[in-house]
């Protein structure tokens, strides 16, 4: 069975990602509205290296689907350090419910 998420109320389709040409390590989602999601769904915090890691998915998926914009949706906390960095990058975080 596959999880369901959703944020500020907005539930989020998991997309597959071979079937949409993306790395098959990322999950990803995409909102009602268009708009698409990498979740990070984990209880350990998000640190710098991982904030490169998903800078560089988020380019990728940004190449295969023309999105404007890439979120980050997550249920773990995130260091301030990788925060400022993933926003200066464009990449909005937002807190990952479970449902």
């Amino acid at each position: 069975m596959k999880s369901q998420y959703s944020i500020d109320g907005k539930n989020l389709t998991v997309v597959d990602s071979k079937e949409q040409g993306f790395p098959s390590n990322v999950k990803v989602g995409k909102l009602p509205n268009g708009q698409w999601v990498i979740i990070k769904d984990r209880k350990s915090r998000i640190i710098m290296k991982d904030g490169h890691i998903i800078k560089e998915q988020a380019k990728k998926i940004i190449d295969i689907v023309g999105a404007k914009v890439v979120f980050l949706g997550t249920s773990a906390p995130v260091c301030s350090k990788t925060k400022l960095f993933l926003e200066e990058s464009k990449i909005n975080i937002f807190s990952l419910d479970q449902i």
